[in-house]
């Protein structure tokens, strides 16, 4: 999808005055979670589904192994619900896990392994995952937190 088809496809999505919420339109906050479990079985998949200003459901997988200072990684995979694309990061958190940074998926061979397989599982099922365009503002929309409206933001979250 080109960046304008994604910006127009945003617009329909966002053409009422009303902010999308994922409680009234009955989404599902389990939406992937089993199959993400069965697919991970060998990490813990947590579910940080939640509909406060965010339109995805938002998984955390947390890796088994340890950065060199005893450091932690996590990977965050968000799967909009306003449209079939997902986003998926690396974070390294300090021991003490008061500081986190995003950091390349190649940082960690495990990391990359575990992307990788969530990549090639949501290819399968047709969702595409978002790329350069997540930072690109789309003009005409109003959100509820943000000053600028994203392609990010309209799509997974709005802060």
């Amino acid at each position: 999808m080109t960046t304008d088809e994604l910006i127009a496809e945003i617009k329909i999505k966002f053409n009422s005055s009303v902010m999308p919420n994922g409680d009234l339109l009955g989404w599902d906050r389990n939406r992937f979670y089993e199959p993400l479990q069965l697919l991970l079985n060998e990490y813990a998949v947590i579910n940080q589904t939640d509909f406060n200003y965010s339109y995805c459901n938002s998984f955390d997988i947390n890796m088994n192994t340890k950065g060199n200072f005893g450091e932690i990684y996590k990977i965050t995979l968000k799967i909009s619900f306003i449209l079939d694309m997902f986003t998926i990061h690396l974070t390294k958190y300090s021991k003490d896990k008061k500081m986190g940074k995003v950091v390349s998926q190649d940082t960690i061979p495990e990391a990359k392994f575990v992307c990788d397989k969530l990549r090639y599982y949501l290819s399968q099922i047709n969702f595409e995952e978002l790329y350069e365009d997540i930072d690109v503002e789309i003009p005409g929309i109003q959100l509820e937190l943000a000053q600028k409206a994203t392609v990010g933001k309209c799509l997974f979250d709005d802060f």
